[in-house]
């Protein structure tokens, strides 16, 4: 057996059928050139053969009167690796349809909580990888490594290392521990443990004192994001869509304007979001309030499971342009990751975890319409790898994180870099945004608005490699068919910024 963290288990008793706790990623592949026509099959079997390493052999076990425990099991591979063909005409709009309704059902907690889904019959004979496992196995970053390990970046490789092969630092957990080896841990943790909360103290003063107008603080207090659509009842139905950008004109657009790359993507994701509020007549007259994950990992870090904070990040008024957008989410964003920079991580997860837990009372107790929303959506920037990615000579030509939705909110933005992309994977309550994909295509479209500010929409050499990619992508969607493209260098982990 092995111990299981609270912050882990509070992802399952968050759980509810309207809002299930998975997060996965969707990847594109073109199929190698010496491949077969067996390819796919061939792959289905050899992936079933693989066993499952810790967590993939892990289902929750119960204890009385103590929190639950980790106990390995032998997984069904067949019930786990699945092999799904799209309906005809097999196109982009198909995938979406199906990823969307998978992406909405919940994982069986008496089995291994993964799934993960091989998916033919895309144009060109394209294929698909759908991964989705229980956000008490991992968070973004962990998924992003085992990306990283599973993987090639040699196209001629025949390496074949599905991500529940991965034994060691990514499955590795605590045994369960003796009551004397607790109360160990307990003493030494016991100093961190009260300056931790003098410095919540702090925290919760200054809080206190901007409520009273009586401090300058740019950190938003919690509980007081304006209410908008996006903090609905969420029903089950969820829609998925995607969004992809290359990452050298985020790079050059945020070096002309004075800040990084996530500043742009928190720009390009507050503009898009206005635009679209305004079209519904649901504009609010304070700024978002975006929820922003952060990666609390040490450099050396590499177990699994969730070591993240969440801070609160103010967006911009409606009624700036494009440049004023910029530079108030540039100043806020820094100034909340600052501020909480000069605190412990124990602080700070000790406050994501209070501050959760009071959303999802609010919203577990039905009163969620009636209080105001801890925030108005999650916004996450999850870095990936710099290089092309091949699996037994096929490219991997794209990965589109999507994520959970958080407490009191219907929708998440989670994007990640990957081969000199950004790729943004959209998720949402099919019934409170049932056209998500029309807010997706205006992110693209307000990085084109952001880049004539700057006066960077002239500069064509710049653009080349961007042209390129666009043009190569447009071939994959005549006919009606649709192919969709994938995440950024590696970001300080404190901060989640290049």
């Amino acid at each position: 057996m092995t111990s299981i963290s609270i912050l882990d288990y509070a992802m399952f008793l968050t759980e509810t059928r309207e809002s299930p706790r998975h997060v996965a990623g969707l990847s594109l592949f073109d199929p190698p050139a010496d491949g077969g026509e067996d390819f796919i099959l061939r792959m289905v079997e050899d992936m079933r053969a693989v066993p499952a390493c810790p967590p993939f052999n892990w289902k929750l076990g119960s204890r009385l009167g103590a929190l639950p425990v980790w106990t390995e099991t032998e997984p069904d591979m067949k019930h786990h690796v699945r092999h799904l063909a799209l309906p005809r005409p097999g196109g982009y709009a198909e995938l979406m349809k199906l990823v969307s309704d998978l992406h909405g059902e919940l994982l069986d907690r008496s089995r291994p909580v993964w799934e993960f889904y091989i998916i033919e019959g895309l144009p060109g004979g394209q294929f698909a990888f759908y991964l989705k496992v229980h956000h008490a196995y991992a968070d973004g970053a962990t998924m992003s490594r085992w990306l990283d390990v599973s993987l090639s970046t040699d196209p001629k490789s025949d390496k074949f290392r599905p991500m529940w092969s991965l034994a060691g630092p990514a499955g590795r957990r605590r045994r369960q521990q003796s009551l004397t080896q607790v109360l160990e841990e307990f003493g030494k943790t016991a100093g961190r443990q009260l300056v931790s909360v003098a410095e919540l103290y702090t925290m919760i003063l200054k809080h206190s004192l901007k409520a009273l107008r009586l401090g300058d603080s740019k950190v938003p207090i919690p509980f007081t994001a304006p209410r908008t659509l996006l903090n609905q009842r969420l029903t089950a139905p969820r829609s998925v869509a995607t969004a992809t950008i290359d990452l050298e004109r985020l790079r050059r657009a945020g070096k002309a304007a004075g800040g990084t790359i996530n500043d742009v993507v928190l720009t390009l994701c507050d503009a898009a979001l206005t635009r679209y509020l305004s079209e519904h007549g649901e504009l609010p007259p304070k700024p978002l309030v975006a929820e922003m994950p952060v990666d609390l990992r040490a450099e050396d870090h590499e177990d699994g499971g969730n070591v993240i904070s969440i801070l609160l990040v103010e967006m911009a008024r409606g009624n700036m342009n494009v440049d004023e957008r910029f530079n108030a989410i540039r100043d806020s964003s820094h100034t909340v990751i600052k501020e909480f920079s000069g605190l412990s991580n124990d602080a700070v997860m000790t406050y994501t975890l209070v501050v959760q837990v009071l959303a999802q009372l609010g919203d577990s107790l039905g009163l969620a319409e009636r209080l105001p929303p801890l925030g108005n959506l999650v916004i996450s920037n999850v870095p990936g790898p710099p290089q092309a990615l091949f699996m037994r000579g096929a490219r991997m030509t794209g990965i589109f994180p999507l994520s959970t939705v958080a407490p009191g909110t219907v929708m998440n933005i989670t994007v990640f870099s990957y081969a000199g992309t950004m790729l943004f994977g959209l998720v949402a309550g099919r019934d409170a945004i049932p056209d998500l994909q029309q807010l997706t295509d205006y992110i693209p479209e307000s990085l084109v608005e952001f880049e004539q500010s700057l006066g960077l929409s002239d500069q064509e050499n710049a653009e080349k490699s961007s042209a390129a990619r666009i043009k190569k992508t447009t071939k994959k969607k005549r006919n009606g068919k649709k192919s969709a493209p994938g995440a950024t260098k590696g970001r300080n982990k404190k901060t989640g910024t290049p």
